[in-house]
């Protein structure tokens, strides 16, 4: 069992110790070079994938992205300074824990970092698309059109929270829309996921 950072925000959004063991392991198995997570919140599943990462020792990088506020949900300033600090202390762990992996925290909104983030920094292929920032079907499908380029043959993607309408939505979608063109599977525990693998 995967241990990783306890959630102290006042929302327990984080990842949940069944799908930590599951990315985890995922990681160990597929060795990415490239992982990109839109999502950090806390931190708690950079800090996961980060520690795979560096066990498996191929100098991935790990491009994670988020912003402080959500548009859905009024909280004063002081809280989204509190989940800031929790994350930068998270992030300072990863660094000073993990050697062999570099992790690179960008702010801004991820349907705007996305757009210049694969030239920027010559990125050709994802090897790893963890989707857990927005989870209403136009924000995953704006994150996903600008990653898809990138996305080639046994490149995977985890889109967090199938549980919620937005992603069950999304995933719905993405079937139609692909078919065989992907291959599927759906974690049935904690928050849930969707996996998918490009053919």
């Amino acid at each position: 069992m995967i241990k990783f950072p306890e959630s102290k925000w006042i929302f327990k959004w984080g990842i949940d110790q069944n799908n930590a063991n599951y990315i985890y392991q995922h990681i160990l198995d597929t060795k990415p070079k490239i992982i990109i997570e839109t999502g950090t919140f806390e931190g708690q599943a950079t800090y996961v994938m980060a520690k795979a990462c560096n066990e498996v020792n191929n100098n991935t990088i790990i491009y994670t992205i988020d912003y402080d506020g959500d548009p859905t949900l009024y909280l004063n300033n002081d809280k989204w300074q509190q989940l800031k600090n929790i994350r930068n202390c998270n992030l300072q762990k990863i660094k000073e824990e993990f050697i062999n992996v570099t992790v690179n925290y960008i702010e801004g909104d991820s349907r705007e970092v996305l757009k210049t983030l694969f030239i920027n920094n010559n990125i050709n292929k994802i090897d790893l698309f963890y989707q857990d920032s927005m989870h209403f079907i136009e924000g995953i499908q704006a994150e996903w059109n600008l990653v898809e380029p990138y996305i080639q043959e046994n490149s995977y993607i985890i889109f967090d929270d199938l549980n919620l309408k937005g992603v069950q939505a999304f995933k719905k979608w993405f079937i139609d829309k692909y078919k065989k063109h992907y291959s599927y599977k759906d974690i049935n525990l904690g928050h849930k996921q969707f996996i998918v693998k490009k053919n």
